[in-house]
């Protein structure tokens, strides 16, 4: 069932966004700062995951993008890309019902998208991709290592992996339950002088989610004398 947006100052307020968008555009660098252009939605959680939720606007389409507010992606060491979807896609300046039909999916996307603990990524549709499907297919195999295993905390299977620490199988609905880290020789949870307050640790290593150090390292690292 179809969305239908009927405060037109919703879709004037898209159109100038994207308009201011589409005069700093720089055609001849697609790769400068004005090749994308984000508006950050005032949603803070989905699904019981802590959310960073954008619009992005592009030279030809508005899609919508949702990250990890607490999980950091291997690659780029950003946060990591839970969910790219596009609501709108043309080939030209967009027309007013353009704007309209990318209110609308963002609306019915915001509706029906769930998180898939097994994947560690928000869906719209159930896809094939589950652990039942996988192990049925290739049994108990001793030559194969999968892609796949037993959270670390809740013991249910997940692809999502501490990977910058011990790549142990944890997935993101209990990595967005920890709490920072905090120093028992600091008395506030984050500190400017300290590498280890308010850090995320691994329930198993203990070393920091996001850097891979462990306390320990920090110590090192704050005894260590500095010749000028």
């Amino acid at each position: 069932m179809s969305v239908i947006v009927n405060n037109i100052e919703e879709v004037l307020l898209l159109k100038y966004v994207y308009e201011n968008f589409y005069n700093c555009y720089d055609e001849s660098q697609p790769l400068s700062k004005f090749s994308e252009f984000l508006i950050r939605l005032p949603i803070k959680e989905m699904c019981g995951i802590t959310v960073i939720v954008n619009l992005s606007f592009s030279r030809n389409s508005i899609d919508l993008k949702i990250e990890g507010d607490k999980i950091i992606s291997k690659t780029t060491n950003l946060f990591e890309t839970l969910f790219y979807y596009t609501l709108s896609k043309f080939t030209e300046f967009p027309s007013n019902e353009e704007f309209v039909t990318a209110l609308e999916n963002l609306t019915e996307t915001l509706n029906n998208i769930r998180f898939n603990k097994f994947q560690g990524r928000f869906i719209l549709e159930e896809t094939y991709d589950n652990p039942k499907l996988w192990e049925g297919i290739l049994g108990n195999n001793k030559h194969i290592k999968f892609t796949f295993g037993a959270c670390c905390v809740c013991n249910e299977s997940t692809k999502s992996i501490t990977h910058n620490c011990c790549n142990n199988f944890f997935c993101y609905e209990c990595w967005n339950q920890l709490k920072p880290f905090k120093c028992k020789n600091c008395e506030e949870e984050t500190s400017d002088n300290c590498l280890c307050c308010g850090q995320l640790k691994c329930p198993l290593c203990r070393a920091s989610l996001f850097t891979g150090n462990s306390e320990e390292d920090s110590e090192r690292d704050d005894d260590r004398e500095i010749d000028i």
